[in-house]
Formats: structure tokens, sequence, C-alpha cells
């Protein structure tokens, strides 16, 4: 398929799912390609949340000794989420990047009832 081929059978399949995906969203609020890459979903989701939860929050859980740990622990987060992103499953991460990554995420569970304010 040459090049052009793929962009306009790209732009007829953006075309013509706009009104499925609408529909999607107003009858049980996302789409199927929400569902298509569900872990891209969340992480899109939750990083700007988290971000924001981090410039303010105000507590820490009972099990950290203080707030500037768990500020630090939420940037571990964060930059966990932004790796995500930023690989995608490609498999571009360095090996540190993917241990830092798993370090994150390993937090992101363990702390995921602890992210309010």
């Amino acid at each position: 398929m040459s090049r052009l081929t793929r962009q306009l059978s790209d732009l007829y399949y953006a075309v013509t799912s706009i009104p499925k995906k609408v529909y999607q969203k107003l009858t049980r609020g996302f789409s199927d390609d929400e569902v298509w890459s569900l872990d891209s979903t969340i992480v899109k989701f939750t990083l700007p949340r988290l971000r924001q939860f981090e410039k303010e929050v105000h507590g820490y859980p009972y099990t950290v000794e203080s707030l500037d740990n768990w500020k630090g622990m939420l940037l571990l987060m964060i930059h966990a989420m932004e790796l995500y992103v930023e690989d995608m499953g490609g498999g571009i991460l360095t090996e540190a990047e993917e241990e830092l990554m798993k370090i994150g995420m390993d937090l992101f569970y363990e702390y995921f009832g602890s992210l309010w304010n």
C-alpha cells in the first residue's frame, strides 16, 4: 500500500468513525478507542491529575515520614507514568528507566488508596 493510499485510508476511517465515537461517548461515556489501548487511556487520564495532586497535596499517609517524602514519592509516580507514555510498549527505555518506571508504578499501586486530600 502506498503512503498516499494509507493516509487516505486513515483519513476515511477517522471521518467515518466520528459519529460512532460520539454516539458511544454519549451513551456509555467512552468510545471503543479508549478500550483498545486501556493502559494508555488510564495513564493519560491519571497523569495530569496526579501532577495537580502533587502541587496541591496537604497531608500524607501515616506510613510516610513527612510531606516532603510523600511529595518525592508522588514525583516518582509521575515520572513513572511519563516514562510509560514515552515508551508505550515500544521497548525504547533503558534498563535504568524501566527500573524507575517499575518503582513508580509499584508506589502508585501501594498508595492508590491514599491519593486524596
